[in-house]
């Protein structure tokens, strides 16, 4: 189960969070090559469509609470 590319794969993972924490996006421009080199596009693109639904939902909540009502 843990294998040299799912290893790899974190390190990835954790390099586009932080891209994504310094610019606010291009985590998929981060993650898709690589991924498509360890995996194949086939895999690459529906985890990279699901991993960026799940970040950007989570962000939702505090976008509501802070959004300015319009006058």
């Amino acid at each position: 189960m843990l294998d040299s590319s799912l290893l790899i794969a974190v390190a990835v993972a954790f390099g586009a969070g932080i891209m994504r924490g310094f610019a606010g996006f291009g985590t998929p421009l981060f993650l898709a090559p690589l991924f498509a080199v360890l995996w194949g596009p086939t895999v690459m693109v529906p985890l990279v469509i699901v991993l960026e639904v799940v970040l950007s939902t989570i962000l939702v909540p505090m976008s509501w609470r802070d959004a300015k009502p319009a006058d």
